[in-house]
Order: structure tokens, then sequence, then C-alpha cells
């Protein structure tokens, strides 16, 4: 299986030039993709959908067991209140989980961020998501090698919009 950066790996430089967590947050306080990135003119749309409006994404169906979900062409669940832990045990299985299973700390991270959503109507920062849990960048990274929003945020049944 081809590696993919992620967006955590994005972040190594800045932990070469000893910018830890908290200095990241400081420094970019509404969150790497809507801060770091915007600010170079980058966005996720643009870096990981191919350019294509993310309106104009496709939709196709994935079959779980007996139910289906509605997810875009790169496997973000198209409504999140479709999502249960079928499918994100589905997802976790076909990302980079070792073993494709989820422990318990990732089910505690998935359940925040779905909460956080719910409360707030939006996804947490990574690092938000890092403070919760008292964990470094490479910690999150070990779990969901697959980065926080193609791992987390993909399995958690959510999606940038």
């Amino acid at each position: 299986m081809r590696r993919r950066a992620s967006v955590l790996s994005y972040i190594k430089p800045a932990e070469k030039n000893n910018l830890r967590l908290k200095d990241l947050s400081q420094l970019f306080p509404s969150g790497y993709q809507r801060g770091a990135c915007k600010l170079a003119g980058l966005s996720y749309r643009q870096t990981n959908l191919g350019r294509i409006p993310y309106e104009e994404v496709e939709e196709e169906e994935v079959h779980v067991e007996e139910k289906t979900y509605v997810i875009d062409v790169h496997g973000f669940l198209m409504n999140p209140d479709d999502w249960d832990e079928d499918f994100a045990s589905h997802r976790a299985m076909e990302s980079q989980i070792p073993d494709g299973k989820l422990t318990d700390q990732h089910w505690r991270i998935i359940r925040f961020v779905r909460a956080y959503f719910r409360e707030f109507g939006g996804i947490p920062t990574v690092y938000r998501t890092c403070e919760e849990f008292n964990l470094e960048f490479d910690e999150l990274e070990s779990l969901f090698p697959d980065g926080y929003h193609r791992g987390i945020i993909k399995i958690a049944g959510l999606r940038l919009v």
C-alpha cells in the first residue's frame, strides 16, 4: 500500500524547529487547515480533491452488511447522521490503522470528534483534539496514520465542507 502524506506529517518541520503543539496552537488558533494552509494559499479542496469544487464531487454507495452508506469519491460520508460503528470499523479496515482494528483510544477520539461536531457544528482542530487527549502530533499520527482528515474525520463519518 502506498503511504500517503498526512496532515500531521506536514507539521514535522515545525517540530524540527522546536515548535510544539502549544506553539502551533498559538500561531494558528483556527487550526492547521484553517490557519497555516489558508495563509499559504492552500486549501483542503485544492490539495486533496484535485481542485474539484467540493459541491461537484460525485457520490457513490458503500454496502456494509445490510446497510448502505452514501459517500463521496474520497470515502467521506455524505450525511453524518448515517454514521454508525459499522461504518467506522469498515473505514478503519481500509485505512492504515494497524490490522484495521480500532482500539479503545481510537473510539474515544472518534466519539470526541463526533460530540464536538454535534455541539459546535464543526470539526475540532487537530490542536483541540490533541489537547483533549494530552497527545502530541506524532502520537495522534501513530494512532491514525492516514492523518487527521483522511483518518479521524473520515472514520468519524464527518467531512470538510
